[in-house]
């Protein structure tokens, strides 16, 4: 079971050669994955090598669902795609494989704040521009989409037996409304009990990225 200092520096340097080119990691882990082989001194079974170096590299986690999610949501049955909503299962997809494998939260809140930011270059001059014609109309009509996408995911979450934290990610989900969703995980993050913290701010997120396809 024991290493020998050679093959301990080999692995080290491997180990490099791989955080510098992604496609040798890929290629190792389907090569070996089977072989049963452990490596004590790394406390790593080969079979789940892929896994371990994921949770040492979150950005390449990041990089490598986003990837995923973008060439699964191209395929297209029957002249329907996921778009790129199929990157949010791709996220459920890799975090089921082990519950340790997660992004750092700069990294969820340098992305929302991105998004946001993006949304609002780009919807900026419309928003402003719509203030100077049909604004009550349009603005009532908006507040009357939120109101019965809201009852709506109420009344299905009560239909279906679901929790308010599922209520609440299908009403996200469904007006794709992503800050929404943020705003629900930060507040679970204050008010939650700490035994099953980790459960309710999962809900919100799968019934967010089942609902935003529809």
């Amino acid at each position: 079971d024991q290493l020998s200092p050679v093959h301990d520096q080999m692995i080290g340097l491997i180990k490099l050669a791989f955080e510098m080119d992604v496609t040798r990691v890929v290629a190792f882990t389907l090569s070996g994955g089977s072989s049963g082989q452990t490596w004590p001194s790394r406390g790593v079974h080969r079979a789940h090598a892929m896994i371990a170096f994921l949770k040492e590299n979150p950005l390449l986690l990041l990089f490598s669902v986003a990837a995923i999610g973008y060439l699964v949501g191209k395929i297209r049955i029957g002249g329907v795609s996921l778009g790129v909503a199929a990157v949010l299962f791709a996220g459920l997809a890799v975090g089921a494989l082990d519950v340790d494998l997660k992004l750092p939260e700069l990294v969820y809140l340098f992305g929302l704040v991105l998004f946001v930011y993006t949304i609002g270059q780009s919807s900026g001059p419309g928003f402003f521009a719509s203030f100077r014609k049909r604004t009550l109309r349009d603005n009532a009509c908006v507040l009357g989409v939120l109101a019965l996408g809201a009852v709506l995911s109420v009344a299905l979450a009560r239909a279906l037996g679901l929790g308010s934290t599922f209520a609440a990610g299908l009403f996200a989900g469904a007006t794709t409304n992503t800050p929404a969703l943020a705003s629900v995980l930060d507040a679970l993050k204050a008010s939650a009990p700490e035994a099953a913290r980790e459960r309710l701010l999962a809900e919100p997120v799968v019934a967010y990225s089942v609902a935003y396809p529809m």
